[in-house]
């Protein structure tokens, strides 16, 4: 009598979609966090350092955009030649 087997004998496969999805949560609960701690951090920074909740807004969302727009304007031009980026920019 021979007996098999209902697992399989090689490794086992993991579809790389599981992967994707792990990565795609762990962006969400970073960018969550990232999004949020300022306004953890609000009432200590007025607190400390006597600043208004629109001054700290302000520095939040500077940084905030400027490090969006280094990323996103990086890889926009990635692909375009030098002088055609140049020739873009307005006048």
């Amino acid at each position: 009598m021979t007996e098999t087997s209902s697992k399989p004998s090689g490794p086992v496969s993991f579809h790389y979609a599981w992967i994707v999805a792990g990565v795609t949560f762990l962006v969400l609960i970073v960018t969550a966090g990232v999004r949020a701690t300022p306004g953890v951090l609000m009432v200590p920074l007025e607190a400390e350092f006597g600043w208004s909740r629109a001054a700290i807004s302000a520095a939040v969302a500077c940084v905030l955009a400027g490090t969006a727009f280094l990323t996103v304007g990086r890889r926009s031009f990635s692909g375009m030649p030098a002088g055609e980026a140049v020739a873009t920019a307005p006048a």
